[in-house]
């Protein structure tokens, strides 16, 4: 399963995958933490980060995506998962750091890092979670402007967006909005035309 389906699980399809007896107990257990998004369970979410299954590694980083800023203490476990061997673990990664509130500062050096990440998900998730970081949000925009061209609608529909919040530091990538004005994509394109309004607003 990948870390996208992961995240848009619905708490059915969590839980009767909790209850298949052929489950392991800690993938099991880092199912149930995601479901109940108690901040109770990060200690045991954080070993999971580690775990030598990769689908452990995966569910606790979807758990803590769930649990949110109530998962701060695990912001340096989830820093070094950024550097799994698997792409859906460092996207889940990547996308709790996002949910982590101030606790996320302390990750921007990791984030700023996955840039760089081979993994084109990896790196535009990385783009966003930086975009209202008023230090780093310019590192940013160069990935963010290459996802407008990129093959998923999803991730032409963030980029633009994205570049929205950034306001008149995203003003060099008009061009390429007004251009994506006439994306294949009707939500694309609403995407770019919001980004528009937005940077033309602030």
């Amino acid at each position: 399963m990948s870390a996208a389906m992961a995240l848009q699980m619905s708490p059915s399809e969590a839980g009767a995958r909790r209850a298949d007896p052929s489950v392991p107990p800690p993938l099991r257990s880092a199912i149930e933490a995601g479901l109940s998004r108690s901040s109770s369970s990060v200690p045991e979410l954080i070993t999971g980060l580690s775990d030598a299954d990769r689908r452990v590694r995966l569910a606790a980083a979807v758990a803590l995506f769930n649990i949110a800023e109530g998962g701060t203490k695990a912001v340096p476990a989830l820093r070094s998962a950024l550097h799994d061997p698997e792409n859906d673990v460092r996207l889940a990664a990547v996308m709790a750091l996002g949910r982590m509130g101030r606790g996320a500062a302390l990750a921007r050096p990791s984030l700023l890092a996955a840039l760089n990440d081979g993994d084109r998900l990896v790196r535009q998730s990385a783009a966003v979670c930086l975009v209202d970081s008023e230090s780093e949000a310019g590192k940013a925009l160069p990935v963010l402007a290459e996802g407008l061209g990129d093959q998923n609608p999803h991730i032409r529909c963030n980029a633009a967006l994205a570049l929205g919040r950034m306001g008149e530091k995203a003003e060099f990538v008009v061009p390429m909005l007004l251009d994506t004005l006439k994306d294949g994509d009707s939500h694309v394109r609403l995407s770019a035309a919001m980004a528009l309004e937005m940077i033309r607003s602030r």
